[in-house]
């Protein structure tokens, strides 16, 4: 019996090595986004066409991703900024695989995207399709994975910043941080220009509201931080998990693999600063997977491959193993001060499927 089923893991094992990284990102996302359960933000921006190209006073405020795309569609209904929000949900995860697999060794390009595309990123996407959210993953992910390229580097800050441009700062001022170590040094200038581009794009972008006199985030922020800190506090430690997911053990990964100084560039970059904007904000672990996916995408290239080989040592079949993992450990995300219970949108859909 031992041997029949050491004969099914290894085929099993084969049968993932033989797919291709960016089919095995999707099969992972498609895994996060069956626990998490699907739910339509409660209530999708509509950016009327004769408010163009004036800030709204409203969220998501500055962000000017979709209303590009309903400008030049002419959309004027939440089911018009629906289908935007779906593509650009799936445009997300094809641009996050094609970026860490395409930097990245086969076999660890599989692993590293089966354990970061099974978690928070695809958590908070899934937990609220219509936000902006999907282009700041995408952007921070360019940052970071690509961002040894000072092209790709500018590029995601631009994408970053047309979803969320304060958030696309603080992504950039993480991977600027993690870059100062030895290890990331190669990210340095695409860190740099990064930041550059998201304090332009946000700056003229505040400036110009400003002069109109509209709301942005900053007023938000402001009326809120005491109560989210408490919301904070009141869940930690397990925001980590619910912000990071499995890729918490490639940052600490990261922490020890550093010398002194580096050690707290680091902490600083990829934990302090994510946990620190998640304190001071009402959504909680969403956060904290958005303003730290640029640093995660520099660990997952950095150190996946070491982490991968590291396992294989000691397991003969490491993606089956780390696929057992990921179907298996819960999606948990957290609003306020609300923990989503595991598997709570799972289970009534598979309820009625049966029952069909």
């Amino acid at each position: 019996m031992a041997r029949r089923n050491e004969q099914v893991h290894l085929r099993i094992e084969r049968g993932l090595l033989r797919l291709n990284p960016i089919v095995l990102g999707t099969i992972a996302a498609l895994l996060a986004t069956i626990k998490s359960g699907v739910t339509t933000f409660w209530e999708i921006p509509v950016w009327g066409l004769d408010t163009w190209p004036e800030p709204i006073p409203f969220y998501p405020y500055l962000a000017y991703g979709y209303r590009i795309v309903g400008k030049l569609t002419g959309a004027d209904s939440q089911h018009d900024y629906l289908i935007i929000a779906v593509v650009a949900w799936g445009l997300a995860l094809v641009v996050s695989s094609w970026a860490v697999s395409s930097v990245m060794p086969r076999t660890a390009a599989q692993w590293a995207l089966l354990i970061m595309l099974s978690g928070p990123l695809v958590w908070v996407l899934a937990g609220g399709v219509g936000r902006i959210d999907p282009l700041v993953v995408m952007g921070g992910v360019l940052i970071g994975a690509k961002g040894r390229q000072p092209f790709w580097a500018i590029a995601g800050a631009v994408i970053a910043a047309l979803g969320n441009p304060e958030m696309s700062v603080v992504i950039a001022l993480s991977v600027i941080l993690v870059s100062l170590t030895q290890s990331f040094r190669a990210w340095r200038p695409g860190a740099v220009m990064a930041g550059v581009t998201a304090m332009v794009v946000w700056g003229a972008l505040r400036w110009w509201a400003f002069l109109l006199n509209q709301d942005t985030r900053d007023g938000v922020f402001s009326e809120n931080w005491k109560k989210s800190a408490v919301a904070f506090f009141s869940s930690f430690p397990l925001e980590l998990y619910a912000g990071f997911g499995i890729t918490i053990i490639l940052v600490l990964w990261g922490i020890v693999m550093a010398s002194r100084w580096d050690r707290w560039l680091i902490v600083v970059g990829a934990l302090v600063i994510p946990l620190t904007l998640t304190m001071t904000t009402t959504d909680q672990s969403r956060v904290m997977a958005l303003a730290s996916s640029g640093a995660v995408s520099m660990m997952v290239v950095r150190y996946g491959g070491d982490a991968r080989d590291w396992l294989a040592i000691r397991i003969s079949q490491p993606l089956t193993a780390t696929l057992a993992v990921v179907v298996f450990l819960p999606a948990v995300e957290i609003q306020f001060d609300h923990v989503m219970v595991p598997w709570a949108k799972f289970w009534p859909y598979l309820a009625r499927l049966l029952a069909t």
